[in-house]
């Protein structure tokens, strides 16, 4: 008989030759094939996915003593209790026997699936006076969102034209939802230019008053004007601070000044240049 519960059974044998009898009795205990839950997921490397094989139609296993959970993957035995934290791509085969009772073997199939790679580099230079603008690629993903404060922006491609150096971030995710966050810093690198007005006139109001370098992409500028003896009279070294006209106090006569500017550029213009040429004071 297969009994459906605990059942008790009764038997009484009776010895032919002596007429004696005696009477026994026995539990059936019925235990139930047990069902394991089934878990198919896919998860971001680096994360775990937590299996089960407590069976879902037997709610308390401690009744029963016999209990023994095995876990194997690949034709190995990887774990031994009702919970195995799986790590790695594969197919774990989960069962469990209760004395002699034991349930199919369940696949839980389980997918690690890799970050999308940016293909975008660290650093990238343009020149915004030739170029106007540069286009930035995240390379191949699902979505993709581009951290700009502009919801739109969420194309692999991102148009761009800073006038100074500045980063910009992308998030990009795959059709499993898993996200990399990558960064490109965009520099805009242009040829030094350096020049001087012919003219100045300090005192005079409306005029050019003050006389300074002008130009664009330079730095570390060195600005020296002498006098007709090739004496040094006024240097700088900020593009800001000007010569006024005087020197040690007195104001210089009207005439030709020869001036000497040395600046550099940066990364493939950072060699140091020098500028040649003469401003006339006019009052």
């Amino acid at each position: 008989t297969t009994p459906s519960d605990t059942s008790l059974y009764y038997v009484n044998v009776t010895d032919n030759a002596t007429s004696c009898s005696v009477l026994d009795s026995v539990y059936l205990v019925g235990i139930p094939k047990p069902i394991l839950p089934i878990t198919n997921d896919t998860v971001c490397a680096g994360n775990t996915v937590k299996l089960t094989s407590y069976p879902t139609n037997i709610p308390n296993l401690n009744q029963y003593q016999k209990v023994v959970f095995a876990w194997n993957k690949n034709g190995n035995v990887v774990g031994s209790d009702s919970v195995f934290i799986a790590r790695s791509t594969g197919t774990y085969i989960s069962t469990l026997s209760i004395d002699r009772c034991a349930s199919d073997p369940t696949n839980n199939i389980i997918v690690i699936a890799d970050y999308p790679v940016s293909q975008m580099q660290d650093i990238t230079k343009y020149c915004i006076e030739i170029n106007k603008q540069i286009i930035l690629d995240a390379g191949p993903a699902t979505t993709y969102v581009w951290e700009t404060g502009n919801a739109a922006d969420i194309n692999r491609t991102l148009t761009v034209s800073p006038a100074l150096d500045k980063f910009y971030y992308v998030q990009i995710s795959n059709e499993f939802n898993c996200t990399t966050r990558d960064s490109i810093l965009v520099r805009n690198v242009c040829a030094p230019r350096v020049y001087i007005p012919n003219a100045f006139t300090p005192g005079v109001n409306g005029g050019d008053e003050i006389f300074k370098v002008f130009g664009t992409n330079f730095y570390n500028l060195d600005m020296t004007v002498f006098n007709r003896w090739g004496e040094a009279i006024f240097k700088s070294h900020d593009r800001n601070d000007g010569w006024d006209g005087t020197y040690l106090g007195s104001d210089m006569p009207e005439g030709v000044y020869p001036v000497i500017i040395y600046y550099e550029g940066r990364d493939e213009y950072s060699k140091r240049e020098k500028y040649v040429g003469q401003v006339t004071l006019i009052r």
